[in-house]
């Protein structure tokens, strides 16, 4: 007898978050880190890095997929180029603080960046109209 074969089901999450008066901060932990089970990658298309409190969340959001997903070892950061040099120097010290972890970070700038979304290497995708800086 033939059996058909067992498919694997992705599971679906499709919510919005909208700000009322009685909402409470949605933090990464919340918002990303069930899905970054799994993963061994993960790609961010996040434009706007252009201010320190910005890179400050690129960091705060890898310490988070990291610490779910011990086994994700690299991130690419897909951003805007003409970053301040500060910035630039701040996204160097993130990149060298995590190589120093075993997680490789890479900034890949493009002039035509403009959706912002995270790729998971398991194949989910999430996309919001603020990304990380929420």
């Amino acid at each position: 007898m033939q059996t058909e074969p067992q498919l694997t089901t992705v599971p679906v999450n499709h919510f919005r978050l909208t700000r009322n008066d009685d909402d409470v901060k949605y933090s990464y932990d919340r918002l990303y880190a069930d899905y970054a089970r799994g993963a061994t990658s993960v790609e961010i298309s996040e434009p706007y890095v252009e201010r320190p409190h910005q890179v400050t969340n690129v960091d705060a959001f890898i310490r988070c997929i990291t610490s779910a997903e011990p086994r994700l070892t690299s991130i690419t950061l897909i951003t805007l180029p003409g970053k301040t040099e500060a910035v630039e120097s701040y996204l160097a010290k993130i990149i060298r603080t995590w190589a120093t972890k075993g997680v490789h970070v890479y900034v890949q700038l493009d002039e035509d960046v403009h959706a912002r979304y995270i790729n998971f290497s398991t194949g989910l995708r999430v996309r919001g109209d603020r990304c990380l800086d929420i």
